[in-house]
């Protein structure tokens, strides 16, 4: 065991080391040296906001509120209260009454897409944006704030023959991901810090009530390597489409934990109309993507959401019927019917999401 933790540790270092290494010297393309043309590799990445308050180490966005329970916890950094607040400001917080902000959420995602995840020397034409952010898709409301990004890069292979060399590689796609959105965000919070904070927009309201022009900057500031890193090291940061689209039809069932709430215990309110209220917020997010393949994910999510609340398709929700709003829902019966949205409404979905995507892939 002691061997096999030091070969970890030992790995991670080695890691960050090339990454470093590649920063120092300009390189920020770790696999420009075996680029291959005719080789596209696709990958998908959620990188959300994580809780706003004391939360356990180990918390995930998959994770349930009895698993924190008891778990080593720490303060929240300033950079991420910082974004929430901007969240709230420049995205909308969608509460009740909640204005769409499809501007502000429009430019966010068009800038996802500007911004590739490497960029290379610009001595080598040829090299430049050998990795880019192909489709984006940003889902902003009261509970939460995820980002999510399909890239595309050619000739990705291991570094090595063995498995640590895939890892590796795996590892460093995700670390420069990271950091393009944390740059993105960064930015945009330092533009928000200098240009609306405290403006006459902000004091009388009408900045977090209208979806005004430039709450989301086309042209923001530079933000502090060091903001930039706070931010990319606090991402919950979730990859492969599984995943993805398993949080996501969770979210939109309203069985998914709420960063911004981690607190309160998530009930399986299936006929309540507040909780309801996800599945238009998912809907306009969709309207808002860019690229087919988000598109088909969010479209999976909202597929789930419907049948989860279908009798027809989870009996169980029956003996939940007339509840409505009431927050008097039994625990056992709501934890029963999530349950068994999961199986009857949440996993058919994600089949035939599999699908569909073969089918855009041949």
């Amino acid at each position: 065991k002691l061997s096999n933790c030091l070969s970890v540790i030992n790995n991670n270092n080695n890691i960050n080391s090339r990454i470093k290494t590649m920063e120092s010297t300009g390189n920020t393309n770790p696999i420009s040296a075996r680029r291959s043309n005719s080789t596209i590799t696709r990958s998908f990445h959620l990188l959300s906001l994580p809780p706003l308050t004391s939360t356990p180490l180990s918390s995930s966005v998959n994770s349930s509120s009895s698993a924190k329970a008891g778990a080593t916890t720490k303060i929240t950094p300033k950079c991420i209260r910082d974004l929430w607040r901007w969240k709230d400001k420049c995205l909308g917080d969608g509460r009740d009454f909640f204005v769409p902000r499809p501007r502000a959420i429009g430019t966010l995602n068009q800038l996802l897409l500007d911004s590739p995840a490497f960029e290379n020397s610009s001595d080598n034409p040829e090299r430049v944006g050998i990795i880019h952010v192909k489709e984006a898709a940003v889902l902003s409301n009261c509970a939460r704030l995820d980002i999510v990004v399909v890239c595309e890069h050619h000739g990705l292979t291991c570094s090595s023959d063995d498995d640590a060399g895939v890892e590796n590689d795996d590892l460093i796609l995700n670390h420069y991901v990271r950091k393009s959105v944390a740059t993105i965000l960064a930015r945009q919070l330092k533009s928000y810090e200098q240009h609306m904070k405290g403006s006459v927009w902000e004091t009388i309201g009408v900045a977090s009530a209208l979806d005004i022009p430039g709450m989301v900057s086309e042209s923001p500031l530079s933000a502090s390597p060091s903001l930039i890193e706070c931010i990319a090291n606090e991402f919950v940061h979730v990859v492969g489409v599984d995943d993805i689209a398993l949080h996501l039809s969770k979210v939109s069932v309203g069985i998914a934990d709420r960063p911004s709430r981690p607190d309160r215990a998530v009930v399986f309110r299936p006929f309540s109309s507040r909780d309801a209220h996800i599945m238009l917020q998912m809907k306009r997010t969709k309207e808002l993507a860019i690229g087919s393949r988000i598109q088909a994910i969010l479209d999976t999510a909202l597929q789930a959401g419907k049948a989860a609340r279908d009798p027809n398709i989870v009996p169980q929700l029956m003996p939940l019927r007339g509840l409505g709003d009431s927050k008097n829902y039994p625990p056992d019966l709501s934890a029963a019917a999530a349950k068994a949205a999961i199986g009857f409404a949440i996993k058919p979905s994600l089949e035939r999401l599999k699908s569909k995507l073969k089918a855009m892939d041949a």
